[in-house]
């Protein structure tokens, strides 16, 4: 069975578009930098503007223009806009729906009556 590629996931940043995908390597960096995937999408911690910056930062870096532009997240931030955060935010949510993999639901199994 052949499933459809997801849809590429665009974020605009200073009148240019840019793509946001995470790939293994990312994902790690990600990891690495917040500890814990649990800790990196807590609720506390996903609406900060820091992770925000650094989420995008990490999915468009795979692209070397990008990387050329903005080498490291504080760069990035000098041309986010605050008005714009909910749209950040649905793109990184996106993006990540294309990069990790669909939990299938465990078929849990009752017990034989006796």
């Amino acid at each position: 069975m052949n499933e459809l590629k997801p849809e590429k996931v665009f974020v605009e940043i200073k009148n240019e578009k840019w793509e946001i995908k995470y790939d293994f390597n990312s994902l790690s960096d990600i990891e690495d930098y917040y500890g814990s995937f649990e800790k990196a999408f807590a609720k506390d911690n996903i609406v900060k503007l820091k992770t925000i910056r650094y989420l995008l930062w990490q999915g468009c870096s795979f692209n070397p223009e990008f990387r050329k532009i903005y080498a490291s997240p504080i760069i990035l931030g000098k041309d986010l806009k605050l008005p714009d955060i909910e749209k950040y935010a649905d793109a990184l949510s996106k993006a990540f729906e294309n990069a990790l993999p669909k939990v299938k639901p465990k078929k849990v199994e009752e017990p034989a009556p006796e």
